[in-house]
């Protein structure tokens, strides 16, 4: 157990460990995952319930012409137009939709990293115009002099009291106006004017 402990820690798998078996020759080793007690991974596998994992083929060039060219016209094909291009490009029904899926991905990717990129932009732009007025509302100029103007700090609730104070006095005055237009001369006090 100790030599496969020392294994694990210095990371090997069990594919590079030599399985021996008796009155076998010392040069004549083959890897775990070739035979297993005299059994081919291929039958492992399937003695196990596992399925074979299939090949992976490329496209040739003309195939990957084909379905460009379609996926330019029609990135979503239905199932007869996936069979007729199928057959066409002698290729598996499964193998054209996994592609038109794994294309549809990739171009959604790749606009969703682009966005990602504009928006980047943009929000550096916003962050320096955003330090650029906090340092400009610290330190105000006055327009008449260019020197530094003395901004008195207003509490935030004199603040509302003088914003509501002035739309109130606008408002009187409208009401004032409205009121010599249908009266005559007097206001809402009860004077002459």
């Amino acid at each position: 157990m100790e030599g496969h402990n020392d294994m694990v820690e210095r990371g090997e798998g069990l594919k590079n460990v030599v399985i021996e078996g008796p009155g076998e020759d010392q040069n004549k080793s083959r890897p775990i995952s070739d035979n297993i007690d005299g059994v081919a991974s291929d039958e492992l596998d399937s003695l196990r319930g596992g399925s074979l994992k299939r090949k992976y083929s490329r496209r040739n060039p003309n195939q990957l012409q084909e379905l460009q060219a379609f996926f330019r016209e029609n990135p979503h094909p239905d199932q007869k137009a996936s069979i007729e291009l199928a057959n066409k490009l002698s290729m598996d029904c499964n193998q054209v939709k996994i592609w038109f899926q794994n294309r549809r991905n990739q171009v959604k990717l790749k606009s969703e990293h682009e966005e990602n990129g504009t928006l980047k932009e943009e929000n550096a732009k916003l962050r320096l115009e955003h330090t650029a007025l906090k340092e400009a509302m610290a330190n105000p100029i006055c327009d008449r002099c260019g020197c530094q103007a003395v901004v008195p700090a207003i509490d935030i609730d004199e603040y509302r009291t003088r914003s509501e104070n002035i739309q109130l006095q606008d408002a009187m005055k409208r009401m004032n106006a409205l009121e010599k237009e249908v009266t005559g001369t007097q206001d809402l006090y009860g004077g002459k004017l």
